[in-house]
This record gives C-alpha cells, structure tokens and sequence, in this order.
C-alpha cells in the first residue's frame, strides 16, 4: 500500500503524483477539513465531522487519492491497489474528495474535472 509518509520523504515524487509540495498539501487538507464542516449542500452538519462509520483510510490518504487520481487518472483498479482497497470503495473515496475540492476555492478551476467515464484528465 502506498503511504503518505514514504511519498512525502520524496518531494519530487511527491509533486509528481499530486501536482504539489508535501507542505501545500498539509494546508490544503486542513482547509478541506474546514469546508468538511457544512454538508454538500451547505449546510451545518448535523454531526461532528467523521462521526460516522469510519474510513479504511484516514483522511490525509483518502485526500492523497483523489489528487493522485486527478493527476495519474490512473483505472478504479489500479488506484484501489495502489491504497489497499477494492475498486468500488477507491471511487467512492475518490468522489467524497473530489465533491468537496471542488467546493474550495484553492483550487484551480482552470481545468477540466473529470466526469463520469469520460478520458478528460486534470491540467494543473
């Protein structure tokens, strides 16, 4: 399984397979974990962030997920294995962060998210 400590002791690799240095993407979780406090919709949740079932991954790896997905865009397949899940939860976590990076304005809108089965790939 691919781990967020041994891809950020390697920063050049690090920016490869996400689009940015280890440091912005400590600061992009934590202003994730903030827009993470209002719910799809926008508004207040009625629980504390992360009250539910609990994620197999915690969240720096599932945010690592959909930035390599959006950079590689690599199949559901591929990407579980990279995180030691099965396809379908490697999508479902994809699409969680994906909903809510979209949603935040530190990220570019000057590229393509991609959408549904469609071959666009992320342009940073």
């Amino acid at each position: 399984m691919l781990s967020y400590d041994a891809l950020a002791r390697r920063p050049a690799a690090f920016r490869s397979f996400t689009g940015m240095a280890p440091a912005d993407f400590i600061a992009a979780q934590a202003q994730r974990r903030r827009a993470a406090a209002t719910t799809r919709r926008g508004s207040p949740r009625r629980r504390a962030y992360g009250a539910g079932h609990p994620h197999t991954l915690d969240d720096r790896h599932r945010m690592l997920l959909a930035l390599a997905w959006l950079r590689l865009y690599p199949t559901n397949e591929v990407l579980g294995l990279l995180f030691g899940l099965d396809r379908g939860n490697a999508h479902r976590n994809a699409e969680d962060v994906l909903a809510t990076l979209a949603a935040m304005e530190t990220f570019p809108s000057s590229g393509r998210w991609p959408s549904g089965r469609s071959s666009a790939c992320w342009r940073w």
